[in-house]
């Protein structure tokens, strides 16, 4: 028979490290430390980019396309019964909602001055977005909690509209639609 190559390694208890393991490794360790060395020496203060209808148009086509992902997600797991990624899907539907009532209050698109509210939505879809991640991380607290929040989605999708609701009242009037000060 023929003489079999193989690649040394160290051995690491049960297991063999390779070096083109350990180097790959290595390499995803440093990569990130490198690129916030290089970000943390930049001085953005030279730096200063405006673009309304590029911001609009950005952040309503990511929360439209996380919506819909959300969605789809959603009933995936109504199908499989799957309750912690039903709850995961409504975290990333509130997150893409503010992110779409974000892309709403850009001042000089839809309204003519920028709204605190509407600047804030992101964080508050995150704020969000976080409780239904920490129910998601509890469903394996009993046998009956997965299933119990499966027969619950439809009041789930309530509580988020429930809990939306205050902030997309709260949309302003399109600058076309408001009356001009002269008049």
């Amino acid at each position: 028979m023929g003489k079999q190559h193989t690649l040394e390694g160290r051995q690491v208890g049960d297991r063999t490290l390779r070096p083109l393991a350990v180097s790959a490794l290595v390499v995803a360790l440093v990569l990130p430390l490198i690129g916030l060395l290089s970000l943390a020496r930049i001085d953005y203060d030279q730096w200063h980019w405006t673009n309304a209808p590029l911001h609009f148009v950005l952040f309503l086509t990511v929360g439209a396309t996380a919506a819909s992902l959300s969605l789809v997600t959603g009933e995936a797991a109504r199908r499989r019964g799957d309750a912690r990624v039903l709850l995961l899907s409504l975290g990333f539907l509130s997150t893409s909602g503010f992110m779409a009532l974000h892309a709403i209050g850009t001042a000089g698109v839809l309204v003519r001055a920028s709204l605190p509210g509407l600047t804030i939505a992101i964080s508050a879809g995150l704020l969000l977005a976080a409780v239904f991640a920490l129910l998601a991380a509890l469903v394996d607290v009993g046998p009956s909690v997965g299933p119990l929040v499966i027969r619950a989605r439809r009041w789930l999708y309530a509580c988020w509209s429930s809990a939306s609701a205050p902030a997309s009242s709260s949309w302003p009037r399109p600058s076309w639609a408001s009356p001009s000060p002269g008049r």
